[in-house]
């Protein structure tokens, strides 16, 4: 089954649209029974434009709350407003623990890109440092 269905696209491309000319980000869980569940974090980045940075005790209270519920982390997503869907330097290094090894590997990446047009490109990228994408979906404006 596809992580990107078009209802979670279509949310993703508003959200994104919404939070221009911030970047927006948050996680994507499994529920119980399968349903993907999504939960838009605060972007405390200073340069809110060009990066972000997930609040690190929201983070942590929600991933604890998911494991209490039994739901399972799935993908970190994040919006490129302006940009490409392509991960920058520091979407790379993000994913890096302080001892260089993956952070998450079996945890997804997704990066929103939106145009100038207000078109959306969302992309699913591997979580295992390689950026592979695995599926592409491009949403109009």
């Amino acid at each position: 089954m596809a992580l990107l269905s078009g209802e979670l696209v279509e949310w993703l491309c508003r959200e994104a649209r919404a939070a221009a000319p911030r970047e927006v980000c948050g996680v994507l869980a499994a529920g119980e029974a399968g349903e993907i569940l999504h939960f838009q974090m605060p972007n405390l980045a200073a340069g809110g434009s060009s990066e972000y940075e997930m609040d690190p005790g929201a983070l942590a209270k929600l991933l604890r709350q998911m494991e209490r519920r039994g739901r399972r982390l799935v993908a970190f997503y994040h919006s490129h407003p302006g940009g490409s869907a392509q991960p920058s330097r520091r979407d790379r290094e993000g994913l890096l623990s302080l001892d260089g090894t993956i952070a998450w590997p079996e945890v997804r990446q997704i990066i929103v890109a939106i145009g100038s047009d207000g078109a959306c490109e969302v992309v699913l990228f591997s979580g295992e440092g390689d950026w592979r994408a695995l599926e592409r979906v491009c949403f109009p404006p």
